[in-house]
């Protein structure tokens, strides 16, 4: 029966959404298929139009729960590997004495300039337009990334390897970074930050003629 192929595709690990259409539907049966995990319960005869739309609904819903599965194994992936991770202790600073130390030249390896971004490889230190900007240590990271080869794609996995020290396949990469990204985009010109779907990012400085798409809310 229909109400047994459905328990049955709901218990699969992986489980699809299923529409169930009848003849001779009755309210118990239709309570009887929502409670067991049915996405839908028509009654033929079923107008074409009616069925693509339920079914279009029952994708967009699928889509959304795989989208929540991948984020969440990638979290449980990052989570169990930052428990393994080695406890650093700081090292105590010596006392400050009144002595005044010389001045230190630059190190010219020390900054990364792409455009109007600077970027202090050795401190979590970043400036746009001589203006001082706060990141976050993992924000930090993936603008170093970036910036070490401006111009160029950088994979979600290499870039997710750098900022969270794990494997990870370029779409759990992606759905880890995005919100990183999308929170640096607000603190300078977002058109510095470029994404191309599916590839990766790229820090470079705006031209203002290259088309890049930088949805905040696309898929993977």
């Amino acid at each position: 029966s229909g109400l047994e192929v459905t328990r049955k595709a709901r218990s699969l690990s992986v489980h699809p959404e299923v529409i169930l259409m009848t003849g001779n539907a009755s309210l118990e049966t239709a309570l009887a298929a929502m409670r067991i995990g049915a996405f839908d319960y028509l009654l033929k005869p079923v107008g074409l139009p009616e069925l693509l739309e339920r079914v279009k609904a029952a994708f967009v819903r699928r889509a959304e729960r795989m989208r929540q599965m991948h984020e969440a194994a990638a979290w449980r992936r990052v989570s169990s590997a930052m428990t393994q991770l080695p406890v650093v202790q700081p090292t105590p600073l010596p006392p400050v004495t009144e002595q005044a130390t010389p001045e230190q030249p630059e190190e010219p390896d020390r900054f990364f300039q792409v455009g109007s971004l600077r970027i202090d490889s050795r401190r979590q230190e970043v400036w746009f337009q001589s203006r001082q900007v706060h990141v976050t240590p993992i924000e930090h990271i993936i603008l170093l990334c970036l910036a070490e080869t401006p111009g160029q794609f950088i994979s979600y996995s290499d870039i997710a390897r750098r900022t969270h020290r794990i494997e990870l396949d370029d779409r759990e990469s992606y759905s880890l970074l995005r919100t990183h990204v999308r929170n640096l985009r607000r603190k300078f010109d977002e058109r510095y930050l470029v994404s191309m779907r599916s590839v990766g990012y790229m820090l470079d400085e705006p031209d203002g003629t290259a088309v890049t798409d930088n949805s905040e809310d696309d898929d993977f």
